[in-house]
């Protein structure tokens, strides 16, 4: 595989961005307005400051919870994952070649899918993260033949039942570092729920605890209204107190095996691009996997023809 192809060839130049002054709730809206995981932070300038995700927003979603719930939070603030689960997704079927897998989660814009075999039972999670160590065996060792099975996330932790309130799913999205959890029924797929679709849940239920939060703020001691003990405090704070500081970077010349191997060996979706302290780009993982298709010769419109993905209603018998 070629790897003369650097970050400077790859990264996106038309890219959101935030504030760091941006109040944070406004900055969750934008993502889910924009349809977007992340955004760099930068200031008026272009100074990079860090990254703003889905992941920022679940802490914050989370800490609300903890200070607006000084008793059982009442129903309409606790739903099941049952309630805003997805029924209707993708799966890969666990016969499907690894290279059809990935033409398709390119084709149809997702980011994972779950595995299952033919009585319906889940095996595991198909992924974009798999997809790095796919990349990085043929750049070794020419074009992989094998099949999705062998590049499976298994890691139990993530299956969940329908059951589950939505705040224990968000701590586990935070804890845990998942981008979507599976739903199961006696070992069959039902459902997942990925971050975005917990974020949009829960972004009717903040109004009802921002009240909560309100009201406790009267019962703020004056030495504490300036602190983090205040309970009013996340609801003004701004992006910079929720950003990830520590997301990982690269420069323009970055090439292709690198930033696979960095998007393998991490949980980062993407690397913004610095250039002495200053954004200039974005590179997500998306963008390595189509440079990666296109190299291997094996293009998107192929997947129409093999179908071992599946767009089906999940519901329960």
């Amino acid at each position: 595989m070629d790897t003369i192809c650097t970050a400077k060839d790859l990264m996106s130049r038309q890219i959101v961005t935030l504030s760091p002054r941006m109040n944070v709730l406004e900055a969750m809206d934008e993502l889910l307005r924009r349809n977007a995981t992340g955004a760099p932070v930068i200031e008026r300038n272009g100074l990079y400051r860090g990254v703003f995700s889905e992941k920022c927003c679940l802490s914050m979603l989370t800490l609300t919870v903890a200070l607006a719930s000084q008793e059982e939070l009442p129903t309409e603030c606790n739903p099941t994952v049952s309630t805003f689960m997805k029924r209707r997704l993708f799966t890969l079927d666990q016969s499907a070649d690894v290279m059809d897998g990935i033409g398709l989660l390119l084709r149809h814009r997702v980011s994972g899918a779950p595995v299952i075999d033919n009585d319906r039972n889940y095996l595991g999670i198909f992924s974009e993260k798999s997809c790095m160590d796919i990349m990085i065996g043929a750049f070794y060792d020419q074009l992989p033949t094998c099949r999705v099975l062998a590049y499976l996330n298994t890691d139990p932790d993530r299956l969940i039942p329908a059951s589950m309130k939505i705040w224990p799913a968000a701590g586990l999205f935070v804890s845990a570092r998942f981008r979507r959890l599976v739903v199961l029924e006696q070992g069959r797929l039902i459902g997942l729920v990925a971050r975005r679709d917990l974020l949009q849940a829960s972004r009717s239920i903040l109004k009802i605890l921002w009240n909560r939060v309100r009201e406790l703020r009267r019962e703020v001691a004056p030495e504490m209204a300036d602190t983090t003990l205040n309970p009013l405090h996340c609801e003004t704070e701004s992006v910079a107190g929720f950003m990830d500081v520590n997301a990982g970077t690269i420069a323009e010349e970055t090439d292709l095996l690198t930033m696979a191997q960095i998007f393998r060996d991490t949980n980062f979706r993407r690397l913004p691009v610095l250039r002495d302290g200053f954004l200039q780009g974005m590179v997500e993982r998306k963008d390595l996997l189509k440079k990666t298709y296109c190299i291997l010769e094996k293009p998107c419109g192929d997947a129409e023809r093999h179908g071992p993905l599946h767009l089906s209603a999940l519901e329960r018998n």
